[in-house]
């Protein structure tokens, strides 16, 4: 299943973000970013408004560089820290971003 963000209004769903590929973890951080990873197109974060913030893939400089583009996990271990695995671990500093 191709998947994106969806927005709901008590009435209405609206698609605010579309990635058309299978989402495979999401996470609200505490900054009430959200965190998702995406089959083969590595770690988003976006804002409320599903607009993305950041990219994170295999092909980007060192500080927003992953090991692959195929993510399975996300936590959160601390204010700054978000760790995603996927053939490795992963460990983006939110305060480089």
């Amino acid at each position: 299943m191709k998947c994106g963000i969806l927005k709901y209004n008590c009435e209405n769903y609206t698609i605010v973000q579309k990635f058309n590929t299978t989402i495979k973890k999401i996470l609200v951080d505490n900054n009430n970013k959200i965190w998702l990873t995406a089959e083969g197109k590595g770690v988003y974060q976006l804002n409320t408004n599903g607009e993305i913030i950041e990219h994170y893939t295999q092909n980007k400089p060192n500080h927003k560089k992953l090991y692959n583009d195929y993510c399975e996990d996300l936590v959160q271990i601390n204010d700054s820290i978000i760790i995603t695995g996927g053939g490795a671990l992963n460990f983006i500093n939110k305060k480089m971003a």
